[in-house]
């Protein structure tokens, strides 16, 4: 399929410019870059594995993945200090969020390594792609869109809402190159998929707070509970909305 070619390989290109970018600046929006890439990298991988069992293409991406999660230890921390500041918790000593520059500087040797390792995945997937049709991809993305649902309706499962975004993700992705859903549920999936995010960053402040016994205003966290859970409503009832 030249279209999911195509995007695949505009993903490795945009990859290795970000991974380039930060190795030479050191900048946050890089880094940002570099995950967001390998986020629909994955939803490719993860539709070419649904169409074709045969293909080892998890074991390939391992590299790739690997890229993801150590420049999730800088992202992260870097992500809770700024949350920390806009959402106004007061008493938190920054200093207890993880200096990242050890984090930053080993990263950032390694980015020359990392650039050849997409260089090889690309013709990897490249290779493998040719045998995936356009029926392959709507196939996987109505898949997805199904293991969606049950996390709203019936019954709401708050603790679910990650993974649901994950794969809302993925359909996002996707859903453009087949034009498998209709735009106005793209928009809708896209709000949810905002709100969602909105809401595991509120919690990601609270799980960081929480270990943090007795050196944080309780007021700060109370008011942030209470943002949460009015987020986890109006999250439901869009959804509740868009399923009936």
């Amino acid at each position: 399929m030249k279209r999911l070619n195509k995007y695949a390989h505009t993903r490795m290109k945009r990859l290795a410019a970000a991974l380039e970018n930060y190795h030479q600046f050191q900048e946050a929006y890089s880094l940002h870059r570099i995950r967001v890439e390998i986020k629909k990298l994955r939803a490719v991988v993860q539709a070419v594995a649904f169409a074709d069992r045969q293909v080892d293409i998890r074991k390939a991406f391992r590299p790739i993945q690997k890229i993801f999660r150590k420049s999730g230890q800088i992202r992260h921390p870097a992500v809770t200090r700024e949350l920390i500041l806009v959402y106004g918790i007061d008493g938190v000593p920054l200093s207890s969020v993880a200096d990242l520059q050890e984090a930053q500087d080993t990263f950032r040797a390694a980015v020359p390594f990392y650039i050849t390792q997409v260089q090889k995945f690309d013709r990897k997937l490249a290779k493998w792609l040719q045998s995936i049709s356009a029926k392959d991809l709507v196939a996987f993305v109505r898949k997805r869109e199904k293991l969606i649902k049950p996390v709203f309706v019936p019954a709401f499962k708050p603790t679910h809402l990650h993974q649901a975004r994950k794969r809302i993700k993925q359909v996002f992705y996707l859903s453009g190159l087949v034009a498998c859903i209709k735009p106005k549920d793209r928009k809708i999936y896209s709000r949810l998929e905002k709100a969602i995010g909105s809401l595991h960053d509120k919690e990601t402040v609270l799980e960081f707070l929480a270990m943090l016994p007795g050196s944080t205003d309780p007021s700060s966290v109370t008011r942030l509970r209470r943002s949460c859970s009015e987020e986890r409503k109006s999250i439901r009832a869009m959804a509740v909305h868009f399923y009936r």
